[in-house]
């Protein structure tokens, strides 16, 4: 075997990003919903004979082990022998892949010279598989369709049958069908790519490129991982609820041990599995620590592939909330799993304070009609177009730099708005506002980033449900940074009453048209004291409507005037500002004094 150069392997490398992005943009230009084809709901990858992950196409990270998961299963299934060119494999199992059963995963073999080389797959969100609509689930069964290992394609032939049960289940079953094709397009698409780079290349170089890729990230990640002083570092933090026992927490607890070139990151500490809907499979767990680790160590290597994750041990036991086994519900799957990623940055903050992120508001901001209900008739049925997007809302700041403003999830990567346009366009009702929300991001030296408020007005009656989560534990600040503003929601009625949630959440209730459903999704948390903050920014801040007058003075000590015919024109009273950081100041050094004696009587 002739040992392959390097040039050929970057070439190879290149190539099979290349043919994820291609991948991606096939299964975006032809799906017909718009979750898929607006919010980008959905991934794609690339995967060797084993199910080990060689590319996976920018998407939504927690997505980045429920392919290669879902591959390693079907291949235990079946096995080697029995997957033929032609087949697609296809399942929505969420003990297989971690997630929920909206999310079907399709995966296509590809052969070259009668060997199986790789598997080309896609996962994405169909808005409809079947189950409740609306409501709480407290099992899988009452969620949906559940597919176990199958082949709706067997050796080329779409198997009638299977795809007549899938169609039979879904409450729009055109738009699912178009969706199922748009994901096998996306697969043969990779499928083809690949066949012709290997018919350039050969088996043999192919698979010594990719062996050559992983150690290359490897050695980058436990580079990282050295430059992290070696210890143990822990943090907590919760949830609201589970939606179904309200008001008791459910507990976060992450360890983080640092030992050389290795890390270990232990979840045992998460809560057991819930009642509620806000269960993950194990899949999603082990997904979230392998995010929070690239973010740690190679954020922007690419191609995204199995060597990244080598230096890193992931203890995470069945039966916790992020790895729940059946028949745990897991509809709203993707909730607590960015929030464990948000805690993992929070243990290693003191250790390398330059790699993480304060918190974000860590919610898909789920609140809106899912449905419309038929005057006539009385008769429900789904939006065309989905809620108005999806709402974002602030990131935390970093070390030196403030927090993004109106960003989605960190589950959710690169999905995006739903542009307001079209969803106004295919379901009745209207956007009356979409703003940020001023004072929502966390104080800091750099400022969290500031949350989303989002006005719907329905123009026929709906059904209102909200899955948001966070709205008890505020996006921390680090280093002194203050905390962002959590999530919150309320419905507006059409006679000027205001209906208010003790968390933001709120099972089923009817609209009328007229009435509005409002939704603020919290800012980021600060980073470092807010009183280190260059006044001129502030200052700045106050002229975008980021900072009210009043926080300028309250959190960062800095006084503003302000004049003119209109009062908006404002200028930084140097000297009271001084006077008032020298005030402040004292008063954080005399409250720290009294801490210390606290936690010194309570030693003893």
């Amino acid at each position: 075997m002739t040992p392959v150069d390097a040039f050929t392997a970057e070439v190879i490398r290149n190539a099979i990003i290349s043919i994820t992005d291609e991948m991606k943009r096939n299964l975006q230009r032809t799906s017909y919903s718009p979750i898929i084809y607006e919010a980008e709901d959905f991934t794609v990858g690339l995967f060797d004979a084993d199910g080990e992950t060689l590319s996976i196409g920018l998407g939504l990270p927690m997505f980045i082990g429920g392919l290669s998961d879902s591959i390693k299963a079907k291949l235990a299934h079946w096995g080697k022998d029995q997957i033929h060119p032609g087949d697609i494999l296809l399942t929505n199992d969420p003990e297989v892949m971690g997630s929920h059963l909206n999310h079907m995963i399709f995966s296509l073999p590809v052969f070259n010279d009668g060997e199986l080389i790789a598997f080309a797959s896609s996962m994405a969100h169909w808005p409809d598989v079947g189950g409740v609509l609306g409501g709480v689930t407290r099992d899988i069964y009452s969620e949906g369709l559940q597919l176990p290992f199958v082949k709706i394609f067997k050796e080329g032939v779409q198997d009638a049958e299977l795809t007549a049960i899938i169609r039979a289940n879904c409450r729009n079953p055109d738009r699912a069908m178009g969706d199922f094709r748009a994901q096998v397009a996306s697969i043969r698409t990779g499928e083809r790519r690949l066949s012709q780079l290997l018919a350039r290349y050969g088996n043999d170089a192919f698979r010594q490129s990719m062996h050559l890729i992983a150690e290359q990230s490897e050695r980058f990640a436990r580079a990282a991982v050295r430059e992290i002083p070696d210890g143990v570092y822990e943090a907590e933090s919760f949830m609201d609820d589970d939606a179904v026992v309200l008001g008791k927490h459910i507990q976060i607890h992450v360890k983080v041990t640092v030992a050389g070139d290795q890390m270990t990151i232990d979840l045992s500490g998460v809560s057991p599995q819930v009642i509620g809907y806000f269960n993950a499979g194990m899949t999603a767990g082990r997904s979230a620590a392998q995010v929070a680790f690239k973010c740690l160590t190679s954020p922007l290597l690419l191609p995204i592939n199995y060597g990244s994750f080598r230096p890193v041990n992931i203890v995470l036991p069945p039966g916790r909330v992020i790895s729940a086994t059946k028949p745990a519900a897991v509809r709203w799957w993707m909730t607590i799993p960015m929030t464990v990623v948000d805690t993992v940055f929070k243990a290693l903050a003191h250790a390398c304070p330059e790699r993480v992120i304060a918190g974000h508001h860590a919610s898909l901001g789920g609140g809106g009609p899912y449905a419309f209900i038929d005057p006539a008739t009385g008769n429900t049925y789904l939006p065309g177009g989905g809620a108005i997007g999806l709402a974002g809302g602030g990131w935390g700041a970093t070390s030196d730099h403030d927090g993004m403003n109106a960003t989605v999830c960190l589950n959710d990567g690169d999905t995006h708005n739903t542009p307001v346009e079209a969803s106004e366009a295919k379901s009745p009702m209207v956007c009356i506002e979409r703003a940020l929300v001023p004072d929502s991001g966390g104080a800091g030296r750099f400022r969290g980033g500031l949350g989303v408020r989002v006005d719907i007005e329905l123009l026929a009656p709906g059904m209102y449900q909200s899955q948001i989560e966070r709205s008890q534990c505020p996006p921390w600040g680090l280093h002194d940074g203050e905390a962002g503003l959590a999530n919150r929601i309320e419905i507006a009625r059409s006679d000027g009453t205001v209906q208010t949630f003790p968390t933001a959440k709120a099972n089923p209730t009817r609209l009328e048209a007229g009435d509005r459903c409002i939704t603020e999704m919290g800012g980021g948390g600060g980073f470092w004291s807010p009183l280190e903050r260059d006044p001129r920014r502030v200052l700045a801040d106050v002229r975008s409507g980021y900072v009210s007058l009043r926080a300028a003075e309250r959190d960062y000590g800095v006084v503003i005037r302000s004049s003119g015919a209109h009062g908006r024109t404002f200028e930084v009273d140097d000297e009271r500002t001084a006077a008032l950081r020298a005030q402040l100041r004292a008063l954080e050094r005399t409250t720290e004094a009294a801490q210390d004696q606290t936690r010194a009587e309570h030693a003893e």
